[in-house]
């Protein structure tokens, strides 16, 4: 009888050891989810949407770059909030968000309704205790908000693909100059959502293919076609030379408010444009 008793209390004892394994697997798996979610914040993410105080704000081009700082789900924050560049970091667990003590910025001035957003838009930042990840539009979206949800921003991942941008100055070796003035006709990138890139190099129409990753910001072309159009001055034959061999050296890319920064493996700016239709 004694017998009995011991084997249906090791028995009992088995069951509770395996629910409690499978209860830990059942957590483990979500507390898994949950990093991986996390780990989704990562990237570049342009603003769409502003809240404050309950009032739907105007909005300006204003972005956000998050990236993986240490285990401990400490991203760095970076963007542009319509006027100036601004950094700091936020500390994320599970659905909560802290942002750093203030964020610092550049010290450029703008015009009063700009420098206006940008202090609203500074101090949201500083106050979200909340973030989700929201793809019920079709298209991801983050949702950064105040407990009371009195303060949101809602952001849209940038990714290259679906945007077209105009140079506007490029590395000569010595330094970033603007275009020529007398360039009849401006380079230009115009990335596809099937990894092929169209544009002009201010003589000739170019075909390229591009592999981008919107979480590194690494970047490569493979040159494809250029037609054979002849320059009609020297400075355009030797603007299209120097930008068609800056292209190639091309390693990652920044987007920063409406500009794109094109950089060696070096971190050496090569090529700057600007949105020609800002529809990231």
């Amino acid at each position: 009888m004694k017998k009995i008793r011991f084997v249906r209390k090791l028995l009992k004892i088995s069951m509770i050891l395996l629910a409690a394994g499978m209860t830990s697997g059942i957590l483990g798996c979500a507390s898994q989810k949950s990093l991986t979610d996390i780990s989704l914040i990562a990237g570049d993410w342009q603003l769409c949407e502003f809240v404050l105080n309950g009032q739907e704000q105007e909005i300006a081009a204003a972005t956000l770059t998050l990236s993986s700082q240490n285990e401990d789900a400490v991203y760095t924050a970076s963007g542009f909030s319509g006027v100036n560049s601004y950094h700091g970091s936020f500390t994320l667990s599970g659905d909560a968000i802290k942002p750093s003590e203030g964020f610092a910025t550049t010290r450029m001035m703008g015009h009063p309704v700009a420098m206006e957003f940008e202090e609203n838009y500074l101090h949201a930042l500083s106050v979200i205790t909340v973030w989700q990840l929201d793809s019920r539009s079709g298209s991801t979206e983050l949702v950064l908000s105040d407990s009371a949800d009195t303060v949101r921003l809602v952001f849209s991942r940038i990714r290259l693909a679906g945007s077209l941008w105009e140079l506007v100055s490029c590395n000569t070796g010595n330094a970033m100059v603007s275009l020529p003035a007398d360039l009849e006709k401006i380079p230009f990138l115009n990335f596809g959502y099937d990894g092929d890139v169209s544009g002009n190099t201010g003589v000739n129409v170019l075909h390229m293919t591009y592999t981008a990753d919107d979480v590194s910001h690494d970047l490569s072309f493979a040159m494809g076609a250029v037609t054979l159009a002849a320059a009609g001055t020297e400075v355009a034959a030797e603007m299209e030379q120097q930008y068609l061999n800056l292209l190639s050296r091309v390693s990652t890319y920044q987007v920063h408010g409406s500009t794109l920064t094109l950089s060696d493996s070096e971190g050496d700016t090569l090529l700057v444009f600007q949105a020609k239709d800002y529809i990231l």
